[in-house]
């Protein structure tokens, strides 16, 4: 995820999650500020944990700024239903200013414990 050209700052503080297991869901009182959301034809998760990983150049606070790049995992635990095969999902990041972001994508028709959706 990078920031467009001339973009506002993006607060990319990553939320809580301290149930114990955690949940994949955030906390109530979560101080994060982009909302990282989960839909496919079962469910709808509107507040997912993230973490993020500061890719190449960086100032190393919490904002993704102009020329930053980082790399954001989402934890699926929150799913009620498991994606299967060939499934549609899409995930929705949205700061709290400025456009969402979108991806939509489809599972392959083989499922392996750790796949990349590129």
């Amino acid at each position: 995820m990078s920031n467009g050209v001339g973009g506002e700052p993006i607060d990319l503080t990553v939320p809580t999650d301290a149930d114990a297991p955690p949940d994949g869901a955030a906390d109530s009182g979560s101080t994060h500020k982009t909302v990282i959301s989960f839909n496919d034809k079962n469910q709808l998760i509107n507040n997912l944990v993230w973490t993020k990983t500061q890719l190449g150049f960086g100032d190393s606070d919490n904002l993704l700024e102009q020329g930053e790049e980082f790399l954001i995992t989402v934890n699926l635990r929150a799913l009620t239903t498991e994606l299967g095969s060939d499934t549609e999902f899409t995930l929705a990041v949205k700061p709290m200013q400025g456009g969402s972001l979108i991806v939509t994508r489809t599972t392959p028709n083989t499922i392996d414990k750790v796949i990349n959706l590129r």
